[in-house]
């Protein structure tokens, strides 16, 4: 099995986020696939540089990192958003945190989760969600993300709360980072209305 961590140490992961990214810390979004570590230079281009509040965010919560409010930018690039990376100052040189981008969907489930439970029904579609996105809903735990996928089915990371995923539920999929699509207009007004980082090791 994974290495799990306690809920301490997940809590305190991302706490170091906010620490170690200082107060002039900048979201920003790229093309492309990210990089294979935080140490490796950017690649693609760069669409949006978006400063985030001084904090970065308040206390995570359960070893989840929800941002402060984050200052909406002009793109400055046209292209599609494929990845972000958190850094310390807009010249993204020193990068504490990055990740993927997705275009936000909803898929309706066909079927009753029941509380305990952490596969989700639907009756098709499933096939365009991949592993890692976020999910949520009615009963699904902050946090969730997905673990696996089919045509028809989703299987979370968390199990569903009780009272349980009705079946004709709208279930959200997006990423860290979410927009209603991610093709990228230059001078197009990028807006990111949440942003939560969730620690490995549940």
């Amino acid at each position: 099995m994974s290495i799990q961590y306690s809920t301490t140490h997940r809590t305190n992961n991302m706490t170091d986020i906010v620490t170690d990214l200082g107060s002039t810390s900048y979201l920003l979004i790229y093309t492309g696939s990210a990089p294979a570590t935080c140490g490796t230079a950017a690649s693609g281009t760069l669409l949006a540089s978006l400063p985030c509040s001084n904090p970065f965010a308040g206390a995570p919560a359960s070893g989840v990192l929800t941002a402060s409010a984050i200052t909406s930018a002009a793109a400055v690039a046209n292209g599609t958003a494929g990845y972000w990376r958190l850094c310390t100052s807009s010249a993204g040189t020193t990068v504490i945190a990055q990740g993927l981008v997705y275009a936000t969907s909803t898929l309706v489930t066909s079927a009753l989760t029941a509380a305990g439970n952490n596969v989700l029904t639907f009756a098709s579609g499933g096939g365009a969600i991949v592993v890692g996105q976020t999910v949520s809903g009615t009963n699904i735990p902050a946090g969730t993300y997905v673990l696996a996928s089919t045509a028809t089915s989703i299987t979370m990371s968390a199990n569903v709360a009780t009272g349980g995923v009705a079946n004709g539920a709208t279930i959200t999929f997006g990423g860290d980072v979410s927009f209603p699509s991610v093709a990228f207009t230059i001078g197009e007004t990028i807006s990111v209305s949440s942003f939560t980082v969730t620690a490995t090791g549940a």
